[in-house]
C-alpha cells in the first residue's frame, strides 16, 4: 500500500533539492524514523548506485533478487512508476541505512552533488538488482519517486 505523500510530485531533480532546502530552512516534524540529514544521505546513496555500482549483497539475498528480477521485476517496476510510490516500510539494503548522527547541511550538499551527477551522467548505468537494466529517464524518474516517498515523512512547519 502506498503511503500518503503530502502532494509531492517532483518533475525534476532540481525540485527535490528545492524541497529539501525548503524543509531545512523552514523546519519540519518527523512522521517517520529519519530526519532530513538521514534521508538526504540515503537518497544520495541510491542516486549514485546506478552510476558507481551497488554494494554486494550476501549470496542468498542476491539469489532472491535475481529470482524476483527474472520473474516479476518489470511488473514491479511498472507498478512503482504507475503508482508513483513504494509500499510503506519497503525494505532497503543495510548499507544505505544512515547513521543516527549526520550533519544535515553536509548531507543536503551530498544529495545535491549526487543528483547533479545522475542528471549529467550519459550512461551506461549499472543494472538494478531488482528491476534490471533501466534507461536514463527511468533512473531519473525512480529517483524522483524515491525522494517523494521519503520526504513525505517530513511535514513542513511553515
Amino acid at each position: 500500500m502506498k503511503q500518503e505523500n503530502r502532494g509531492l510530485n517532483f518533475k525534476s531533480l532540481d525540485d527535490v533539492i528545492e524541497e529539501v532546502r525548503r524543509l531545512a530552512k523552514g523546519g519540519y516534524n518527523k512522521k517517520g524514523n529519519w530526519d532530513l540529514g538521514q534521508m538526504c544521505s540515503h537518497l544520495a546513496d541510491w542516486a549514485l548506485y546506478p552510476i558507481d555500482g551497488y554494494p554486494s549483497a550476501p549470496a542468498p539475498i542476491r539469489a532472491v533478487l535475481a529470482l524476483i528480477r527474472i520473474t516479476s521485476g518489470k511488473k514491479q517496476l511498472k507498478k512503482v512508476l504507475e503508482n508513483r510510490g513504494f509500499g510503506k516500510g519497503s525494505p532497503t539494503m543495510k548499507e544505505s541505512v544512515p547513521s543516527d548522527t549526520l550533519d544535515e547541511e553536509a548531507q543536503i550538499q551530498r544529495l545535491a552533488d549526487a543528483l547533479h551527477r545522475l542528471d549529467q551522467h550519459p550512461g551506461p548505468f549499472h543494472a538494478s538488482p531488482l528491476f534490471g537494466d533501466l534507461d536514463r529517464s527511468t533512473w531519473i524518474e525512480m529517483n524522483l519517486i524515491h525522494a517523494e516517498h521519503h520526504l513525505a515523512y517530513l511535514e513542513p512547519k511553515f
